[in-house]
């Protein structure tokens, strides 16, 4: 079975911390071009896709979700 790629590999491939990738990966511009490039390179090249449902919890695409996450 193939072990989903996550941000942690992302950031250990490019030496940067698990926030510096998280927002890039989030469109983050407050870093050099240079070092965009080489999260989204390193991303294409592990195949990196994004969990769309932890993008739901965090983002609260669902009322129901949204909902539940101010309970927490």
């Amino acid at each position: 079975m193939k072990t989903r790629i996550t941000i942690k590999d992302i950031a250990r491939e490019t030496g940067l911390s698990l926030a510096s990738v998280s927002n890039i990966l989030r469109g983050g511009e407050m870093y050099a071009e240079a070092t965009r490039k080489r999260v989204w390179d390193t991303a294409h090249k592990l195949n990196y896709v994004p969990n769309r449902q932890a993008q739901e919890l965090r983002h609260g695409a669902n009322p129901e979700v949204k909902r539940l996450n101010h309970l927490i």
